[in-house]
């Protein structure tokens, strides 16, 4: 229940936005890249990760020129009358960890080629999906751990993420049907189980909701779990605010 709100206001940056694009041919000399950006002065205002999966998927939903990388294409945009600087800073570390075809430009269509990543994904069947999150340094180990396990489970996995901070959307194939639904959903379950393993959490930014419930008992202790549901039934006693769901 929220009874109010105070928000804080930031100026628009001024100067000129710019929008990067790297293409990287080994999905870990991505993470590597990621790691190095966020330990360096470059403070990119948006860091975007998908993989040669996705984009293939975006690019046939609807084509816009992004480049088709062997691994992971990362994205990003950066603000402020050092724009240009800090792109061209940004570039430089990717080229240093493996990054190619790099380019720096105004134009803001990237994002929005990042912003149709889920309806393109569906409409090529890839249903199921989830959000984990993981320390940034265990990024690139994150993602080649997600490849894996959806080789094991004979499933392709795509994986798109804010790569700025280790939030990571992997999204499952799965055709119609119960069995289809619950054999993607085990692929699932098993990267948010490695998730956890690299100190990550069960969701990034989405939350519980209904469908994370058994997967919060991985990560919270029974008498976390228990203590929360007390204090909601103070005030919810009886259950009538988001039923099934959270805790």
């Amino acid at each position: 229940m929220i009874t109010a709100a105070t928000v804080r206001l930031k100026a628009v940056p001024p100067g000129q936005p710019r929008m990067f694009r790297v293409s990287f041919d080994d999905i870990e000399d991505a993470g590597r890249a990621v790691m190095a950006i966020v330990s360096s002065p470059a403070r990119p205002e948006v860091l975007e990760m998908i993989d040669a999966l996705g984009v293939e998927i975006i690019e046939d939903y609807r084509p816009s020129g992004l480049p088709r990388p062997q691994a992971a294409l990362l994205i990003g945009q950066t603000v402020g009358i050092d724009a240009q600087e800090q792109a061209e800073a940004i570039l430089r570390i990717c080229t240093e960890h493996g990054g190619t075809e790099g380019e720096v430009f105004a134009d803001e269509e990237l994002l929005e080629a990042r912003r149709r990543s889920h309806p393109a994904l569906v409409a090529r069947g890839m249903r199921v999906s989830s959000d984990v999150g993981v320390p940034v340094a265990a990024l690139a180990q994150m993602v080649t751990g997600v490849k894996q396990i959806g080789a094991e489970h004979g499933r392709r996995v795509s994986i798109v993420a804010h790569a700025g901070d280790g939030n990571l959307h992997p999204t499952v194939e799965a055709g119609a049907g119960e069995d289809e639904y619950a054999a993607a959903q085990a692929v699932i379950d098993d990267i948010t189980r490695f998730a956890l393993d690299l100190g990550g959490t069960v969701s990034g930014e989405h939350g519980i909701g209904s469908l994370k419930r058994h997967a919060l008992a991985w990560q919270v202790e029974p008498v976390s779990r228990e203590m929360q549901a007390g204090i909601k039934a103070v005030f919810d006693p009886n259950g009538i605010l988001t039923p099934g769901r959270g805790i």
